[in-house]
């Protein structure tokens, strides 16, 4: 998610959020990338929950669009500039985003949880034992360097290691792969060794006989969440009942992984185009440790870690001022 382009459109009002206090948008976008953390998305977008909600709200030509972004950054610049809704980002990104743009009218904050996830360092070399032993053209995959939620995890890990002054130690080693194609590089024996990996390319890459040296419950708590939904303050102030039709569908939405996993799977891979089978994507449905549910948790540690290592300027900013207040009512679904 790369922020630096990201930073470069805060500040700028989109024509579409402008001038809509007394009519609501004529079209929502709502922004996703592949992957199961856009599990939601995908199920809103093929059982049609927004444009029920909306028709019931009296919003009946109100056309609902979803939008695929191949980044982050991309995605987060759709939302920013006013082409897009709603984004999603992981914690870290968000965090920086929302730090930047705190005060300008590009202000924006967070709604629900999509997803928590463990994220596992794997690598092929079997001299490399733990995150300790990287070294000289040692090269680590990330989503983004500096800024995902995987590369934020190695600077924590770093942090932990040799001290908060030395939290960057490992960023020298990261190079910005798709979570696929940094799987198939390592796997293809290229100079890139180690991947920093989400499911479910954590399993795939230990089937292929990569293994673990670093497991992100070592810096941050069991069921912290990795990506969440974000929207625009300005936005949200003028859109009121076409925000509450989009944040219940995705309650909704969530409601139907926790109480039918085997059809949100199928689902996913109908709306996906994903070549794995059902039984592999309900399977991580039904997993302990992934969690789609919309309350966010553990936001506070890299809040913390953030603002020690000095991403975060803000003093005493606590986790629940990155969210608007109306969402936490869509916390307990």
């Amino acid at each position: 998610m790369h922020i630096v382009s990201t930073i470069l459109v805060i500040g700028l009002v989109a024509a579409g959020w402008a001038g809509q206090s007394k009519a609501e948008v004529r079209e929502v976008v709502i922004a996703l990338q592949p992957g199961l953390a856009y599990s939601a998305q995908m199920i809103m977008k093929d059982q049609g929950y927004v444009e029920a909600n909306l028709a019931a709200s009296g919003l009946t030509s109100t056309k609902v669009t979803y939008r695929t972004f191949g980044s982050g950054g991309a995605m987060n610049d759709a939302v920013l500039s006013g082409a897009a809704h709603f984004g999603a980002s992981g914690v870290p990104a968000f965090i920086t985003l929302w730090s930047r743009a705190l005060g300008t009218k590009s202000e924006s904050k967070g709604c629900i949880a999509l997803d928590s996830e463990p994220t596992v360092a794997l690598t092929r070399d079997s001299r490399i034992k733990t995150l300790r032993d990287i070294g000289e053209g040692d090269k680590i995959s990330v989503p983004a360097v500096k800024v995902s939620i995987q590369a934020v995890l190695l600077q924590m890990a770093a942090a932990k290691m040799y001290g908060d002054s030395q939290y960057n130690q490992l960023d020298k080693h990261t190079v910005s792969l798709s979570h696929p194609d940094g799987l198939s590089v390592v796997l293809s024996g290229a100079e890139v060794g180690t991947v920093v990996a989400a499911i479910p390319y954590i399993d795939l890459g230990m089937q292929k006989g990569l293994r673990p040296i670093f497991h992100s419950y070592d810096v941050v708590d069991r069921n912290a969440t990795t990506v969440l939904l974000w929207s625009g303050r300005k936005f949200q102030e003028e859109n009121p009942a076409t925000f509450n039709a989009v944040m219940e569908a995705f309650g909704r939405a969530s409601s139907l992984i926790k109480s039918n996993p085997r059809l949100a799977a199928e689902i996913y891979l109908r709306v996906g185009k994903e070549k794995f089978t059902t039984e592999f994507i309900e399977k991580h449905y039904t997993d302990p440790a992934i969690s789609f549910a919309p309350q966010p948790v553990g936001v506070q540690t890299f809040v913390d870690f953030m603002h020690r290592v000095g991403t975060v300027k803000q003093v005493g900013v606590k986790w629940e001022d990155l969210f608007f207040d109306g969402c936490k009512k869509y916390w307990g679904r």
